[in-house]
């Protein structure tokens, strides 16, 4: 007489199996994104904290040389506004068929908002909209 396994020992088996493959599988997948994340970190992330540099120390008797940045005299927003925009043109010609969310627009003489816009108040809100949302670029479009 040959011993019968019974139904339920047989499915927990099958069952035990497909959850061992799938796991298997999961693991290798994980594995997979893991290493194409890996390899596509940009370089200044993957070195090591604290690594040395690569510059020769400073000897300790020697004072550390202080350079004072040069004191640029304030520039008037008539002048700021169009050296902004011509510093960004190359920036908006790598645009030109994309398209891009405008954030504001100003012009001289425009009244919003209860401001009668100037070229200092134009400048000061294209400091405060850069502030607020990061690098932004000017074209000249809104004068």
């Amino acid at each position: 007489m040959s011993a019968t396994i019974p139904r339920q020992v047989v499915h927990a088996r099958r069952i035990a199996g497909m959850i061992l493959v799938l796991s298997a599988l999961g693991t290798v997948i994980m594995l997979v994104i893991l290493a194409g994340w890996w390899s596509t970190r940009p370089p200044s992330v993957t070195g090591a904290v604290g690594t040395p540099s690569n510059t020769a120390a400073v000897p300790a008797t020697q004072p550390p040389v202080f350079q004072s940045p040069a004191i640029q005299p304030p520039i008037s927003p008539e002048i700021a506004l169009p050296q902004q925009a011509d510093g960004d043109h190359q920036q908006v010609e790598i645009l030109v068929g994309y398209w891009v969310p405008q954030l504001s627009a100003r012009a001289v003489g425009l009244a919003a908002d209860g401001i009668a816009y100037g070229y200092a108040e134009i400048l000061s809100h294209f400091n405060w909209t850069r502030e607020i949302h990061g690098s932004r670029v000017r074209d000249n479009a809104s004068g």
